[in-house]
This record gives structure tokens, sequence and C-alpha cells, in this order.
């Protein structure tokens, strides 16, 4: 990772199991006073970038931790949270001109969300923003 992150935004990357992940620079823990909760902290609980090393993609931020929000399908779009379903694209032709819809169905075959773009990529960053 080499760019800073602010806090709320969202970028994919590559991650540890070679897959494309979705993160988020949220709000760390109150009170914490290392930066627990990030995706970047080993399994003994301490961060794998030193505090004061200037590599953190936070560049070093008490106030916010990044999360996993997920591996991407190879639309670049999030599973679902409740179902787990990725979502599905179609586009539509809608008072004169084309739109993106993305929606996900529920376990019993009902549509569970729905989000809508002018552009493709506006309807897939509207459905990662879900989270």
């Amino acid at each position: 990772m080499e760019a800073l992150h602010k806090l709320d935004e969202q970028w994919a990357e590559l991650g540890i199991d070679k897959k494309m992940h979705m993160y988020k620079a949220v709000e760390g823990c109150e009170g914490a006073p290392t930066c627990s909760g990030c995706y970047l902290l080993k399994h003994n609980g301490k961060c794998a970038i030193p505090l004061d090393s200037l590599n953190c993609p936070l560049q070093v931020s008490l106030d916010c931790v990044i999360k996993d929000l997920g591996i991407l399908n190879e639309d670049e779009c999030l599973a679902e949270a409740i179902t787990g379903f990725y979502p599905r694209l179609s586009k539509h032709f809608i008072e004169g001109k084309f739109r993106w819809m993305l929606y996900a169905f529920t376990v019993d075959g009902n549509i569970s969300i729905t989000v809508w773009g002018d552009t493709l990529q506006e309807a897939k960053d509207a459905w990662n923003r879900r989270t």
C-alpha cells in the first residue's frame, strides 16, 4: 500500500489471499492507544506495520483503522451482506436514457437490494458504498 487514506474513504486492492478486496478507513475504537481493529493486525494483536513507520496507509492515524469489507467479484462488486450473494447487473432504457441497475436476490428469490447509476461505474460505486 502506498496511498494515504482518509476517514470514510473506500478503495480496492489485492489482499493477502491474492484476491481483490474492498477496504475502508473507519473510526477506531474510542480510547484505543494503538491502531486496533485494523486489517493489518497480525494474529497476536500487533500491527503488521510499526506505528512509527511511514508505511502506514493511514499515516499512523490513531483515529481510524482499515476495515476489510470483503472480496470483490469479477464485476468489482462486494457481496450483499446478509445473503453473501453478489449483485447482478442490467442496463435499462428509462426516460430517454440508459441507466445501470445492480440488484441482489434474497435466499427465497426476491430482490433484496437495488441501486441505480447513470454509468456502470456510478452503479458499482453506489453498490459498494452501502457498507
